[in-house]
């Protein structure tokens, strides 16, 4: 017989890595001229709004003059546009009071909740008539457009108004007088016709380019307002349609030598725009680049968990894409208590609205410094550092020391961040932020001795699949050179592993006991295979894992009938807290019944097994929870004398109950453990059922079962923390594996099942044997 395990997945994740990003602005600056008053740049689009313009072409306007307003011009951080839009038509309509917005900001300001809505009023008013501040729609859904009709006049594009035919003066619109007043400091007119109003002068009103279109254009574009400023004329048109006749636009437009026209196709007026904003604005377009700082873990720490009690090591990089800069560079020590969240998950972006240079400001709900000098050599913070592409390493294999690590909670997250500014040349964001972490973790390792673990096995009469039942453990690697320095340590079983799911991390045959050689990499790796001889199936091909054992291995064996009978037990009612002692007699101390269940849980307290016989604790229908050890003393010479009695009367106790739950103090259990729950949260067998995550001590004392353990499911949550140097120094022994000190080893696991040979002679003499006769014997590989 050997000890049996029914081990479902039970992933305890205890790492997680945690990358932050914000961003910092360089502002370029002005060479040449001076902005207007204040530092501004002003502009003025003059929108062409007759009747030529469709709807698909409005629309197309629309959008690249809307993201052209959000998004703003690269390099020039305060500029304010203007809108109007110009045409000519019946008197009696309203063409010749052009729809105006006063200047507003563009592109994006931290902190200006107003912003967005007033640019979105200003496209409102521009394509749609409205002055809403909602959003603008466009597309088959839109609210009705502005009405589009009447004749162009280029006249009425520069926000003047006259009556040649009444030999009227051109004077300035009342309804963008501010506007045309406001010192513009460029002109962009946004067309798809040449000027064919006012006309009548010479009898061609109906005709493009007319005189005294072309001459009321011209006299507008010389007037007082614009006589310094640069024009530029953009003519749009349909995709692949021919060459426009830019005479007149020419005529109007061209008057200093920085102004100029072009065509431009619909699709490209935001591009166009922009590029004439650029020049008016006499700007020089700043180099092109995105920092983006990056925090690393050094000396092969990835993983994001420490187990040993070693400091974390971190690596320092600021990444960059474009043209060599400099940037301003600053490091944080921050610490994390279990459970408490990173404000945000990144922060590479605006979104982030991380506007301050004060990180741990910023990082409010965390413990957070910022990091003056680093293994007592250098500072971490640097002004105007030299980024070049691709990236600049400012630190490699910084050590980062936390005081007192033993004291940590389990899953405390020791993080550094890396703060950098001028990340991009647009000054959005204003700063960019990388934080990684490390978290501080416990292996929980077991040991399976004196049998094999079977997983997927149901009880007999359970008609459950397991097929997907598989074993999921963990290991870790000592860093360094120096043996045991390298070694792979895990949880591994005497003999075999059965499962007809993966089997992760857990080594066969004792296959880590010592430690194993690295790699250890995977089940059918040839190196690996070492750990894995008694892995069934071994390999499997499809999945590259270990396990996947497709054959039946059977049932887990009814045991629970024959104990309730045995030597005619007799079933005795217990109370909610119980013990097993010396003057206890042989019976089924029972707790409620199938189908009667108690309403609380039962307590098992510290209890001594009497010295011979069979005992059975069973609670069918509640969980029972073990609060102390319990323990057989053998009788031994000299205090006492041996007792002599039959094999079947070995000393036994059966623990069976629904679930069984074992708190953190026990550390020692010789009896039966037996779950058999029919739900699908029941049948467990958990041994560390008080686990306190902000405990350090947190399940760490080890327990030893002695006898054979049968559930549906077995959560080993008893851990162990190695933290010592375990070097040469004589403490590592070949043959016995190493140790950092004399009651520390690395290899030591927070569980070990143990199925010792008194259980078995116990089982196979229930009959009628009384002795156990060994007729030849086979050598078995070592016991552990």
């Amino acid at each position: 017989m050997h000890g049996m395990i029914q081990l479902r997945r039970h992933a305890l994740s205890v790492f997680l890595l945690i990358f932050f990003a914000f961003c910092f602005a360089m502002i370029g600056s002005n060479p040449y001229r001076a902005f207007a008053a204040g530092g501004e740049c002003k502009i003025i689009l003059s929108i062409d709004r007759s009747g030529s313009i469709s709807d698909s072409q409005w629309q197309q306007m629309g959008v690249q003059v809307q993201n052209l307003l959000k998004t703003g011009v690269t390099g020039v951080p305060n500029l304010y546009i203007a809108m109007w839009t110009f045409s000519h038509g019946d008197p009696a309509d309203d063409y010749n009071t052009p729809h105006g917005t006063d200047y507003i900001q563009a592109g994006t300001i931290p902190g200006n909740l107003t912003l967005p809505g007033q640019q979105n009023s200003i496209i409102n008013t521009i394509f749609f008539g409205t002055n809403s501040t909602s959003s603008p729609i466009f597309g088959p859904t839109h609210p009705p457009y502005l009405v589009r009709d009447g004749g162009t006049d280029y006249q009425q594009a520069f926000g003047y108004s006259s009556d040649p035919n009444n030999g009227g003066a051109a004077t300035v619109n009342p309804a963008v007088r501010s506007i045309v007043n406001g010192s513009p400091d460029g002109f962009v007119l946004i067309t798809d016709g040449a000027p064919n109003y006012p006309g009548g002068v010479d009898g061609n009103s109906g005709l493009d380019n007319n005189n005294a279109a072309l001459s009321a254009g011209r006299a507008a574009r010389g007037s007082a307002a614009y006589t310094a400023i640069p024009a530029y004329g953009a003519y749009v048109t349909e995709p692949n349609t021919p060459a426009p006749d830019l005479t007149g636009l020419n005529y109007t437009i061209l008057k200093n030598p920085t102004d100029s026209v072009g065509p431009v196709n619909f699709g490209n007026i935001e591009g166009f725009v922009r590029d004439k904003i650029a020049d008016a604005c006499a700007t020089v377009p700043p180099a092109t680049y995105s920092l983006t700082p990056s925090v690393n873990p050094s000396f092969g720490q990835g993983g994001g968990v420490i187990t040993d009690g070693s400091q974390p090591q971190f690596d320092y990089t600021v990444n960059n894409d474009g043209d060599t800069t400099n940037t301003d560079w600053q490091i944080y020590d921050m610490q994390i208590d279990p459970g408490v969240p990173i404000p945000v998950p990144q922060c590479f972006n605006s979104s982030c609205d991380l506007n301050t240079a004060n990180v741990c400001a910023y990082l409010s709900s965390i413990t957070c410094t910022p990091s003056q000098d680093d293994n007592n050599a250098t500072p971490n913070s640097g002004t105007n550092r030299q980024v070049v592409k691709p990236s600049i390493t400012l630190y490699t294999n910084r050590t980062a020391t936390v005081k007192d690590l033993s004291s940590l909670k389990p899953g405390t997250r020791v993080c550094r961040g890396l703060r950098i500014s001028n990340p991009t040349q647009t000054g959005i964001p204003p700063y960019r932020l990388s934080i990684y972490c490390f978290v501080y973790a416990k292996a929980p390792l077991l040991q399976i001795h004196g049998g094999d673990v079977r997983v997927g096995r149901p009880f007999q009469g359970d008609a459950t699949s397991y097929q997907s039942s598989g074993i999921y453990t963990s290991g870790y690697t000592l860093r360094g050179t120096d043996k045991p320095n390298g070694l792979t340590f895990g949880s591994w079983v005497e003999y075999g592993a059965l499962a007809p799911g993966p089997i992760v991390n857990l080594a066969s045959l004792a296959g880590y006991r010592g430690g194993a050689e690295p790699p250890v990499d995977g089940c059918g790796a040839s190196s690996s295979k070492s750990t894995n001889y008694l892995t069934f199936a071994n390999y499997d091909t499809a999945s590259s894992e270990c396990g996947h054992f497709s054959d039946s291995i059977g049932n887990i064996p009814n045991v629970i009938t024959p104990a309730l009978s045995l030597d005619g037990l007799q079933p005795i009612s217990i109370d909610s807290s119980f013990d097993l002692n010396s003057s206890s007699a042989r019976a089924v101390y029972q707790y409620g019944s199938i189908g009667n269940p108690k309403p609380d849980s039962l307590t098992i307290n510290y209890s001594s097994i009497p010295q011979k016989g069979t005992y059975v604790i069973y609670a069918p229908e509640n969980t029972i929870e073990i609060v102390g050890d319990i323990k057989y003393t053998p009788l031994i010479p000299p205090n006492s004398k041996y007792q002599a009695y039959e094999l079947k009367e070995i000393p036994q106790l059966f623990i069976i109950a629904k679930n069984i739950k074992i708190k953190s103090g026990v550390t020692h259990i010789d009896a039966w453990l037996v779950a058999k729950g029919s739900g699908d949260s029941d049948g467990v067998i958990n041994t560390c059922s008080d686990i306190k995550a902000n405990d350090p001590k947190a399940c760490e004392k080890q327990l030893t079962v002695n006898g054979p353990i049968m559930a549906r499911e077995l959560q080993p949550w008893r851990t162990t923390v190695y933290t010592g140097s375990c070097k040469l120094e004589g403490n590592y022994l070949t043959s016995g594996g190493c140790v950092g000190s004399t009651t520390n080893p690395v290899d030591k696991p927070g569980e070990i099942f143990n199925l010792p040979g008194s259980s078995i002679l116990w089982a196979i003499n229930q009959t009628d044997l009384s002795r156990a006769q060994t007729t030849y014997t086979i050598e078995l590989p070592p016991y552990y």
